[in-house]
Order: C-alpha cells, then structure tokens, then sequence
C-alpha cells in the first residue's frame, strides 16, 4: 500500500487541501461497498468515538480497536510513513503500530499496536486521519486515541488522499507495493519496480462506503485532490487532472524526453501543493549500472510540467550528482513553490540516503540522512523543519529509525530506533 499524494509522507501541513471543503455532488459509476460489522475483525472494544471532525466513518458509534502485542511481518521495515500536520503534532506508522508525538519527535508514544501492516497514514488536522492497512481502513476523529476500521471496496485500499473529514479518493486493487513511501522506497528496503496500479475509488461519508470511479482511466498509481473538484492522477506513468470532482479526465503530462509519442514513465507519484500546482516523482524501469532513469516534476498550473532535478533521465544525462541518489525515495510537498525530495544509492556500501529541499528558483543543495540506508517516509512542515523515517542498512535490514532536521537537512538527529 502507499500513500501518494499523500504518500506517505506528503501533506506535512496540509494547508493546501481544505479541511472543510464542501461535500463532492460529481455523478460515479459504480457499484458502493458499505461498511458493516463484517469489515470488523476480532481485537475490538465498543465504544463511542468521538464526534470532532464529523463524517469520518459510516457512524459516530463504532469500536475502538484494541491494541495488541504489535507484529510485523517479516522482512518488512518496522516503519512505512511519517506524516506531521504542524511543527508538533505528528504520526508515524508501519507493520504492526502507529506512534504520535506532540512535541516535534522528542518523545514518541506508541497508539496502536496490531497485527495490521499499516502501510501510511492520511491526516487533514490534528485531530481527524486515516490510516490504510493490508486488508483494511482505519480512521479516527481524535488524533488517534481511538482508531476504527471503515468500509473497504470490493478489492483492498493501496492508498487514501482526504480534502475534508468526508470527502476522498482512494487507489483500490492493483499491484502496488505496501508501504512503498511515495511510490518508491519498498517493504524489503530493496528497490521495487514500479508495478500495476488499480482502479479509483472515491468516498463522501469518511470513509464508511467506496464506489468506483468509473470515468477514471485505468492502472491508476496516485491520486491526490485540492478540493472536491480539483484533482490530478496518474495512471500508466501518464498524468491526468479533472476540474469536476473526477466525472471527467484529461491527460496533461508533456515530459517525454524523447520526444516519442507515448508515455515514458512506468510510474509517477502525485502530491497536489495548491490550487495549480503539482509535485511529481517519475521513474522508469530502466535500470542499469546501479542506476534507475528517475526525475522530480514540477507544474505551477496543473498542466504543464517541467523536470526539475533528475537522474539518468533525459538524453545525454548521465550523472547522478543532480539527484540526491541513483533509486528514488519518498517527497514531501511544503508548498507551491518548494518540495523535500530523497532517494538512496544501494551500491554504495553505508552511504546515508539523501535529500533535497528544493525550491523554485533556487540552487539545490544535497544532504545525507545519517544512519539512514534507505528511507521510507519523509514529511516535512516547513522548508527547514522535517523528518524522515528508514531502516538503518541501504539492503533494509537492521532497526528503523526515526530522524528529525531543523536547518533543511543540513543536519539530522535521531530521534528513536523501532527495534
């Protein structure tokens, strides 16, 4: 499962995708999938959830899920996503748990613990957000002290992107890989070619019931939504946008360097950073010589979009030193005009993944991650404030970690290692 758009470690903020937005009235095809007691696995408590934020879920009533001994599966990274809606509130998740922090990620405390494989989580403020698991949905409308499960379509939940309490789209199905942070970094840790996506889905009660999108094309990777009408996906490595709620789509991608007809890109990654503007990461399955063709892409007006920083993607190209690694790793949007990008170098033996704040207009600059091989979340709240999680050894393996900078990755520290 991944979280584009959300990806994973997207929408720090979340100030470009309205937490009231008015209720979504575009005509779906498809058939709805309600939520029953079906959807509920055993491990639940009743309770009534709080009403804060409204909409989440098919009813105000439900269980709280009961925490249990957290276990993650194995060869899976103990953590997938880090998401903070504010320079102090934010959550982190992975196979078998979810942990919160109210203070910037000096301390951490443990929310959830389940034989769940979270794979990301989707908040639209401190206190109302998702989090997608292998074969369920789970929501919460205070912060987190009380998580329920909610309806899932016909076929599983890869991903979720939210603009209001009610209103939201999800990737349904497909081959996506779970917990691949932005739609790169891998449950091993190890490279993951980009696979097939599955079909839009779309709900208007938190959560509670999905239909299918019907208009939308098929193969669909990300998605990632503004408002309830302002939208943008990408299926088949091609991007498409849709000004009426997804009831219609054009595609606008125009990157092929080549100048072929046709997509070039095997997989894009979306995150939506304001009313016109549009972050991407794109790859290729071209991989050779420890390297894959990858690019970051940028649109200020939702149709044109241009390659801002790159490795071995367009002709003549040969160089790694413009990205900030030879694989691609998760982004996080900070606004319409600046982006925290990372990506890792397998080959290189101990060499921290790395990562770019890059804003328009401006020179990248490079900075490692230390103690991180490859990362699988990245969010950051502002230009200079961020977080990053990963697992310690470029292969995947050994403890995850959890790393905090404060000057735009010029420096990291450690904030806590997930054993």
């Amino acid at each position: 499962m991944a979280l584009s758009g959300c990806a994973s470690g997207g929408k720090p903020t979340r100030a470009t995708s309205p937490t009231t937005a008015a209720s979504h009235s575009g005509s779906h095809k498809g058939k709805a999938t309600k939520a029953t007691t079906a959807n509920q696995p055993s491990g639940t408590t009743s309770t009534t959830a709080a009403a804060a934020g409204g909409g989440v879920g098919a009813s105000a009533t439900a269980s709280c899920i009961a925490s249990g001994a957290a276990s993650a599966p194995a060869n899976q990274p103990d953590l997938t996503s880090v998401q903070f809606v504010s320079p102090a509130q934010g959550w982190v998740a992975g196979p078998g748990r979810v942990m919160v922090t109210s203070d910037g990620g000096a301390h951490w405390t443990t929310q959830l613990s389940s034989a769940n494989r979270i794979g990301s989580v989707d908040f639209i403020s401190g206190q109302v957000g998702w989090a997608v698991a292998n074969s369920h949905l789970l929501g919460t409308t205070n912060g987190g002290a009380c998580w329920r499960y909610l309806g899932e379509p016909a076929q599983p939940l890869r991903q979720v992107h939210f603009v209001s309490a009610s209103q939201g789209w999800g990737i349904a199905g497909g081959g996506l890989t779970f917990g691949a942070g932005g739609g790169v970094a891998g449950e091993t840790g190890a490279p993951v070619p980009p696979q097939s996506g599955g079909q839009l889905v779309q709900t208007s009660n938190g959560g509670g019931i999905w239909s299918a999108v019907g208009t939308a094309p098929a193969n669909v990777q990300s998605v990632c939504f503004v408002t309830p009408t302002q939208g943008w996906l990408a299926a088949s490595g091609v991007i498409y946008r849709s000004s009426d709620g997804g009831a219609s789509w054009t595609a606008v991608d125009n990157t092929n360097p080549h100048g072929t007809s046709g997509p070039y890109f095997d997989r894009v990654s979306l995150q939506c950073a304001g009313s016109s503007s549009v972050w991407a990461v794109a790859q290729t399955l071209q991989v050779a010589a420890g390297n894959q063709p990858w690019a970051v892409l940028h649109s200020a007006d939702g149709t044109n979009f241009g390659v801002v920083i790159q490795n071995q993607f367009a002709p003549g190209q040969t160089s790694a030193t413009s990205a900030p690694g030879s694989y691609p790793g998760p982004f996080s949007s900070i606004s319409p005009a600046s982006v925290a990008v990372s990506g890792y170098t397998p080959a290189r033996a101990n060499n921290p993944a790395g990562v770019m704040v890059l804003s328009m207009g401006a020179v990248p600059v490079l900075a490692g991650i230390s103690g991180i091989g490859v990362p699988t979340g990245l969010s950051f709240a502002s230009s200079a404030r961020g977080w990053v999680v990963g697992t310690v050894s470029p292969s995947g393996s050994g403890p995850a970690v959890i790393e905090s900078t404060s000057n735009a990755g010029a420096t990291w520290s450690v904030q806590a290692q997930v054993p």
